[in-house]
């Protein structure tokens, strides 16, 4: 399916270092034939950012992480344009986790909003009344909260999604699947091109802003992930 492709990247007021530079080269190299970028792939990444933060403070590659996380889910809040209602419930979870992240909120009722918002999502699913790309924005959302609260296990994501407890998916991962329309491991692939366009926002975009200090947590005019206008497949259940 073609579609609109994704914008080049934005300008950085900071330029990407030598290796983190090189990191994104490689990992665009990664992206398989299905248009996913392997966890393995990811998570060498991150290795690199992590590498390159120590350099900078202790807690600086979290803090990316975190950043990177808040990106990947706000570039999909198009997917809830039809229901204003979570659109407005999911923005608000991510102005807390940045406010989080600058310490002017609460941990402790940033953890209980998280707790919220899965659960409200798993009853979206559960329910079958909204599309599947709506729970997987907004189980982004909420993944982009868990990365501010308790970050991301590296080890853990090296093992693959297939692998690990759904509640533990990056919100990169679960924006991919709202962009595509499920996972390569489910009966209908998804769209291909679709998800390629998304892990080439992810490096091209999404990273260096991350990355990038003087750039806000929550940018609106960042370029914005591409919605995949199809029907989408109900995400697996871990029981």
């Amino acid at each position: 399916m073609g579609g609109t492709p994704y914008p080049r990247p934005v300008t950085s007021t900071t330029p990407l270092p030598g290796p983190l530079a090189t990191g994104i080269e490689d990992a665009t190299t990664s992206i398989d034939r299905d248009g996913e970028l392997p966890a393995a792939a990811r998570v060498r990444l991150h290795r690199v950012v992590e590498t390159l933060g120590r350099q900078i403070h202790p807690e600086a590659a979290r803090y990316v992480r975190a950043k990177l996380a808040l990106t990947c889910a706000s570039g999909g809040l198009g997917h809830l344009d039809e229901h204003p209602d979570l659109r407005a419930a999911a923005a608000s979870l991510l102005r807390a986790t940045a406010a989080t992240m600058r310490g002017e909120h609460d941990v402790d009722e940033l953890e209980a909003r998280y707790e919220t918002a899965v659960a409200h999502a798993d009853d979206l699913l559960r329910s079958g009344s909204v599309a599947p790309t709506v729970v997987y924005t907004l189980l982004a959302c909420a993944a982009a909260a868990a990365t501010t609260l308790y970050d991301t296990d590296l080890d853990a994501l090296g093992d693959g999604e297939l692998r690990s407890d759904p509640s533990d998916w990056e919100a990169c991962f679960l924006g991919s699947l709202a962009a595509s329309g499920g996972a390569t491991w489910e009966g209908v692939v998804g769209d291909r091109e679709a998800r390629r366009r998304y892990w080439t926002w992810y490096l091209e975009v999404a990273v260096p802003h991350a990355w990038d200090p003087a750039s806000p947590l929550l940018d609106p005019s960042l370029p914005p992930a591409v919605v995949a206008r199809r029907p989408t497949t109900p995400p697996a259940s871990d029981g």
